[in-house]
């Protein structure tokens, strides 16, 4: 089947997103996930981009990258293959190690380009491993609200904070409640496959939540009237635990908002 055509940004800012070959892991240990930071900063030396945030998860990474001196093709095929030898290398394996090509999508409005990011640094929160954009590591949420100039940073965080206030101390407080307003950001997640894939997951983690809620005499209908707030907290930290949906998934399958489902 022959591939689509990638859209073109006239503004030349991408969401881009690399996912591990059949979901699997793409980083194994930290030094993985340092290894691709230090080579983001050394293919951006070579090949003049921009970067605006980033998120690196265990089996795929998300991009707010502007194309400079080289075309965003030419840049991902850089990445994609300096990484792919490094790991084949360390872990003695060899095929592919991301899943077909890059995808991507255009950010032509300023405004986009902060919601973007903010979907961005909110991968951790919306997937369950941190409660906060702050608490994760492995993103550039760092980068932005540290306000010291004595490292250089991979990202350029000027460009995003210039939007909110001429006062960089003030556009960091801007960007962290930016960060931290409940939004249903829409993004590209994962392609047409996983998508159908995902149909059978959205499922499974109905049925599971459904035997969970049955068990204390509830059903998702009756679960989202209750008005016992510390049973609702109570019951919503068992399905967490239980099973293994993001915030997103739990809050579009039970029709609660994520704020609800996030702070149980």
């Amino acid at each position: 089947m022959a591939r689509c055509a990638r859209q073109q940004s006239i503004s030349g800012i991408y969401h881009v997103m690399l996912r591990g070959n059949d979901r699997k892991n793409i980083f194994l240990d930290e030094e993985d996930k340092n290894y691709f930071l230090n080579m983001l900063r050394k293919v951006k030396e070579n090949c003049t981009y921009e970067l605006y945030a980033y998120c690196l998860m265990d089996n795929h990474v998300h991009l707010l990258i502007q194309e400079k001196a080289d075309c965003l093709q030419r840049t991902m095929k850089r990445i994609g293959v300096i990484y792919s030898y490094y790991f084949n290398k360390k872990y003695q394996r060899i095929g592919h190690l991301f899943q077909d090509r890059y995808r991507s999508e255009t950010v032509e409005e300023e405004t986009y380009a902060l919601t973007a990011a903010r979907y961005i640094h909110n991968n951790p929160v919306d997937a369950g491993i941190v409660k906060t954009a702050e608490e994760y590591k492995w993103s550039s949420y760092q980068e932005y609200i540290d306000n010291s100039t004595s490292v250089k940073k991979l990202t350029d965080v000027t460009f995003l904070l210039a939007m909110l206030s001429d006062k960089m101390e003030r556009a960091i407080i801007r960007f962290k409640e930016f960060t931290k307003e409940i939004a249903d950001d829409k993004f590209i997640e994962c392609g047409d496959s996983d998508m159908k894939k995902n149909v059978g997951v959205s499922s499974n983690l109905q049925h599971e939540i459904t035997c969970v809620l049955q068990r204390h005499g509830y059903s998702i209908e009756e679960f989202r009237k209750c008005s016992d707030k510390s049973q609702r907290d109570s019951l919503l930290r068992e399905i967490k635990e239980g099973t293994r949906g993001s915030v997103r998934e739990l809050s579009r399958i039970m029709e609660l908002s994520k704020d609800i489902i996030f702070r149980a």
